[in-house]
């Protein structure tokens, strides 16, 4: 049994203590994460190695690599997975695309198979419902929300299929889909990397651990996104928290002669750290929907409790006192540090 690795520095406790995500926490049915007040542990005794902490993570901060089996069909590559209770018997040993749980295959997992025109999922698992892996996030659901932005973009989508026990013994003893490059391709692909990756010697896949899911998909604009930022400027009250714990810089503060946030929504993985610093509730990170805005102009504005210039979004009636004197009760004349 293989355990999931915890890559401390990408969680978002690292960044904010007391951050509110749960997400591993709530993902594991063996309760092998334990998230308390000073920090968050993982109970290797209690868990099973079924990996569904590793989708449920937003920072990619979790890791078990999984293993797919390809094999080609109809002119292209399908991809095997078969979860630990799908088998037909006691004595069942087959291993061919064998994985703990077939909801631990993660969105990412699945966007980078897509990027490799591997979109095709053939499958056998077991009976979900009353399995203690199977009352979490499902693979399906993934692939619905997936297939939704490629649709939008009128690109290929993903097809899930479950296939039977004697199908499954047949792709078994099938030859494997041939996946090695040519020497020209590989330096191809070499061509297309940014020279600072390449001066860094970074591999392909490590970059792609540190990708949001959204940039994964080809940029277009209103296009559905797995995540996107909902920024309520009208409650905003421009301190600027959220642009400075965004671990994805997703959200963005810009100065200059029309400073404004500006937002990048295929960077943003819905880890919540932008909502958890908000005390107006203005900022959220949202899924599967279409982003509103990707700008949120601001203006330059004096006090007239404490004379401190500060900022504000162009559309907020907040327009008198900064957000400092706005919270004093009554506000007093005093000198204020705003930073």
């Amino acid at each position: 049994m293989v355990l999931p690795e915890l890559a401390a520095s990408r969680c978002v406790h690292a960044a904010l203590p007391n951050a509110s995500c749960r997400a591993c926490a709530n993902a594991c049915p063996r309760d092998a994460w334990i998230l308390g007040e000073a920090a968050l542990r993982f109970d290797a005794q209690s868990c099973d190695g079924c990996g569904l902490c590793v989708p449920a993570c937003p920072q990619q901060a979790i890791r078990l690599p999984l293993l797919f089996e390809q094999r080609p069909l109809a002119g292209e590559t399908a991809l095997l997975a078969r979860c630990d209770f799908s088998g037909d018997g006691e004595d069942d040993k087959e291993s061919t695309g064998r994985i703990p749980c077939l909801h631990s295959i993660s969105l990412h997992d699945l966007l980078r198979a897509w990027r490799k025109n591997q979109r095709i999922w053939l499958v056998r698992r077991g009976d979900c419902a009353r399995c203690h892996r199977g009352h979490g996030e499902q693979l399906a659901a993934h692939i619905a929300g997936l297939n939704s932005g490629l649709a939008a973009r009128r690109l290929s989508p993903i097809m899930l299929r479950e296939v039977s026990s004697a199908a499954w013994t047949n792709l078994a003893n099938a030859p494997a889909a041939q996946t090695a490059e040519s020497r020209r391709g590989f330096f191809s692909a070499l061509g297309k990397r940014p020279v600072a990756a390449l001066l860094k010697g970074e591999l392909g896949a490590a970059d792609e651990e540190m990708l949001a899911p959204g940039e994964f998909l080809p940029a277009q604009p209103g296009a559905i996104l797995p995540w996107h930022i909902h920024l309520d400027a009208s409650r905003c009250i421009a301190c600027h928290a959220c642009a400075r714990v965004c671990p994805q810089h997703a959200i963005q503060q810009v100065e200059g002669e029309t400073p404004a946030y500006r937002l990048q929504h295929r960077s943003c993985t819905g880890c919540g750290l932008c909502s958890d610093v908000c005390e107006h509730g203005s900022v959220s990170p949202r899924s599967w929907g279409e982003p509103h805005t990707d700008e949120v102009l601001l203006q330059e504005r004096r006090c007239e409790a404490c004379g401190v210039h500060f900022q504000m979004p162009a559309v907020s009636e907040r327009s008198s006192l900064c957000w400092v004197c706005a919270r004093a009760h009554p506000v007093r004349r005093k000198r204020q540090v705003m930073a």
